[in-house]
């Protein structure tokens, strides 16, 4: 009998350690089932209980539809309060990233996850002091404070919110730092519209994006448009002329009466780095909060975008419905991110994709062209080599880089799909005695 109970101990014990193991590698979240999560916040329940012993991966599916944010969704913090639940063991190794899956677009809506700062703050969203932490890829939508949400109030580092689209917020991405700082973080590669700058976080965050005590912050290769709200910024940051955020390759746009495209709460809050930006205010909207920078060229004058502009980004859609905000073929910022080194845009698209990057969050990539065979010639995918006396129609069509121009191929022609650095399109020609030299369509 004793030998049993020490067994059936031993048994439980082995049962508690299996459930409480620290978490490592990849794992998935699916709301239709079959993955190690339905939720992200059934995952994130999972990381405060268990904590890391190595680099950790959230892989998240949109089979099942639009999540549904609980008061689960707030990482390093109790479900729907404000007490600590910290995340142990994270650090430069053992990472943690929370994405999309490949070819997924999971998105969520809601407003249940609590800030750290009050209970009254809510949003889509949230986390508390979660260093080492990448958000890529996700949809997210209905925070009435805001949508995706950082609290500091210890030193949190290298927090990273890339390739999301946030819309119908209060505030789109807000990194707080209250009694701590954010430090070495990043915001790139994302759309942020339809953001009035409302809810309780508004004075703090003064813009779409906002920070507040932003020790070291980059934002770059962002597309933000005010295009709702009557007050503050596209991007803005609070807490005293000492934070100094980085501002390089985003678009700003301010398209309603009293919206800026920046805005601060202090006289003298001034970048460490701003360069590279499109800014383009419009319909009673001006340029800062600050009166001395109400325009670009007193902006310039003080040191600020040297490189940057002030014009019409060219999106194609920046409306409260139907918003989208990629560039058009003609936009000005094709090729103006010139010292860029990002290697894709919010889509997922390889940059550049001309000479140089563009400006904000969407690298422009033509449409290719359609390949349209006559009746009774060959089946797309095969070739042919004419014959003297022989004819095999094709017509390519497609808008090259300089304009909308049509290519229609010769006779006796073998059209291939290849590799090529702008179409991926070859057109092969007959060059004598049967021989074929390729004539590559830039």
């Amino acid at each position: 009998m004793i030998r049993q109970f020490l067994l059936l101990a031993l048994i439980c014990a082995g049962m508690a350690g299996v459930a409480s193991a620290q978490m490592s590698g990849t794992y998935t979240v699916n709301n239709a089932g079959g993955a190690n999560f339905t939720s992200l916040g059934a995952a994130f329940t999972a990381l405060e209980t268990q904590g890391v012993n190595g680099a950790v991966v959230i892989e998240i599916y949109d089979d099942g539809g639009t999540y549904t944010t609980t008061n689960e969704y707030a990482l390093g913090t109790g479900n729907g309060t404000t007490t600590a639940a910290a995340v142990s063991g994270l650090s430069a190794t053992n990472t943690l990233t929370i994405r999309a899956a490949s070819g997924e677009n999971p998105v969520f809506s809601g407003s249940s996850a609590i800030s750290k700062f009050g209970t009254s703050y809510t949003g889509t969203i949230a986390f508390a002091n979660t260093s080492y932490t990448t958000v890529e890829g996700l949809t997210v939508l209905g925070g009435t404070s805001f949508g995706i949400h950082l609290y500091s109030d210890t030193t949190t580092t290298n927090f990273t919110v890339r390739r999301c689209t946030v819309y119908n917020c209060g505030v789109g991405i807000y990194l707080y730092g209250n009694g701590g700082t954010v430090n070495n973080s990043f915001v790139e590669n994302n759309f942020v519209y339809n953001c009035p700058v409302t809810g309780s976080f508004a004075s703090f965050s003064q813009g779409a994006i906002g920070f507040r005590r932003p020790s070291s912050v980059t934002l770059q290769h962002n597309t933000v448009v005010r295009n709702s709200g009557t007050t503050y910024g596209a991007y803005g940051w609070s807490g005293g002329t000492s934070y100094k955020p980085t501002f390089r390759y985003n678009i700003g746009i301010a398209q309603v009466s009293g919206s800026k495209c920046i805005s601060n709460d202090t006289t003298g809050m001034l970048p460490t780095v701003c360069d590279y930006n499109c800014w383009y205010f419009t319909g009673g909207a001006t340029f800062h909060s600050n009166t001395a920078y109400s325009t670009f060229s007193a902006w310039q004058t003080a040191g600020f975008d040297a490189n940057g502009m002030n014009t019409n980004p060219l999106l194609t859609s920046t409306s409260t419905s139907g918003t989208d905000l990629h560039l058009q073929s003609s936009s000005p910022c094709i090729d103006a991110a010139t010292t860029s080194s990002f290697n894709i845009d919010i889509d997922g698209d390889s940059r550049p994709n001309g000479s140089a990057r563009d400006i904000g969050g969407d690298e422009f990539v033509p449409a290719g062209p359609t390949i349209t065979l006559n009746t009774n010639t060959l089946a797309l995918g095969t070739t042919t080599q004419g014959t003297a006396g022989s004819a095999a129609s094709y017509k390519v069509t497609g808008s090259l880089l300089t304009g909308n121009t049509t290519i229609t191929a010769p006779t006796d022609v073998q059209i291939k799909l290849s590799t090529d650095t702008t179409w991926g399109t070859t057109i092969v020609v007959p060059v004598g005695s049967g021989n074929w030299g390729p004539l590559t369509v830039d």
